[in-house]
């Protein structure tokens, strides 16, 4: 797969947030976003980071090449929130279930309603830009004996299309938000980029043409727009860094707008924690001396010993990630008990 990649952090105009995280201690459980699966989705891309100026500013996404038409289509992919499914017979004190839920953890945030009137299902959604197994363990522990279905979504990235019809495209007068507010606000774009071609009008031209007329490219735009036209023949990514100077000196964005906003999800894990016993390396639904051997042999000998994905999530005994430590403390556990 060709990909290039490039480092463009510049301060954001616009904001759009999301977050990301890594464990040291569980590489299994915090990972990136699968390069596989999004070869898979996007086929070949090139690949930039930290491309704030353009009002993109989430963890992950493809610059692709267009094939034609001047049109330049930027890939955002962002981490989508974790997320726990609980359903449970709506027989049961919900509202008291769904206090203890949210005692675990203040941050996350639970949807509650009907599932099924017929069946008398009940469900919670429950979400954060983060669920750590020690967090998804303890709401598994609450529900342990009335749920009917438990489902536990993590690591997962979403997409949207983002569109620039040209890189040097402008809108005359750009409606952006108000650094850290929800506040809309009109930028008068024109006259700045009017001083910066008069600057460098051996390297390209101002052309403007109002809605519904044909541009210099044979297209009907469907804004007012100012086009600053390179004088000579540009590769896309010289293109994009022109713009990208553009921005530097004048704080003009090009115009661009998102053609998708929900996406299937990319990647992750989704594990059935219905049945979920904390210790149960192998899945035989007890926690005994097997499930010890298990996660020796697992670290030992991976390849040959791998375990299932949520035959690791119940074998991480302590939450610190899949270590002899866990295989102790299950020993240490059964001899308590005996």
């Amino acid at each position: 797969m060709k990909k290039r990649i490039f480092s463009l952090a510049l301060s954001a105009v616009t904001a759009i947030s999301a977050v990301s995280a890594m464990s040291a201690n569980a590489l299994w459980y915090w990972g990136v976003v699968d390069e596989e699966v999004v070869e898979e989705t996007f086929g070949d891309y090139d690949e930039l980071e930290g491309y704030d100026w353009l009002g993109i500013h989430n963890t992950k996404f493809m610059y692709l090449t267009p094939e034609k038409n001047d049109t330049t289509f930027f890939y955002e992919v962002y981490r989508d929130k974790d997320r726990i499914y609980i359903t449970v017979d709506a027989a049961n004190d919900v509202d008291k279930i769904k206090e203890k839920i949210q005692a675990v953890d203040e941050e996350l945030y639970i949807h509650s309603y009907v599932l099924s009137k017929l069946e008398n299902k009940y469900r919670f959604d429950v979400s954060a830009d983060l669920i750590s197994p020690e967090t998804a363990k303890k709401i598994c522990e609450i529900v342990e004996d009335v749920d009917l279905e438990t489902s536990y979504n993590y690591n997962q990235y979403r997409y949207q299309n983002i569109i620039c019809e040209y890189l040097t495209g402008y809108q005359p007068k750009e409606r952006v938000y108000k650094d850290g507010t929800n506040e809309i606000i009109t930028i008068d774009q024109e006259e700045k980029l009017r001083e910066y071609a008069d600057s460098h009008n051996e390297d390209f031209e101002l052309v403007m043409y109002q809605s519904g007329k044909e541009d210099f490219r044979g297209f009907c735009v469907t804004f007012d727009m100012i086009y600053l036209k390179p004088k000579k023949e540009l590769t896309r990514t010289e293109h994009l860094e022109l713009a990208k100077e553009i921005y530097e000196a004048t704080g003009c964005q090009p115009l661009r707008y998102s053609l998708e906003s929900a996406t299937p999800a990319l990647g992750g894990v989704t594990l059935d924690l219905t049945d979920y016993l904390n210790g149960d390396a192998n899945r035989d639904k007890t926690t005994s001396i097997a499930d010890a051997a298990a996660i020796m042999q697992a670290i030992a000998n991976p390849d040959k010993y791998a375990l299932s994905d949520l035959g690791e999530f119940n074998a991480d005994y302590d939450n610190n990630g899949l270590t002899v430590d866990d295989a102790v403390a299950i020993q240490k556990k059964l001899a308590k008990a005996e």
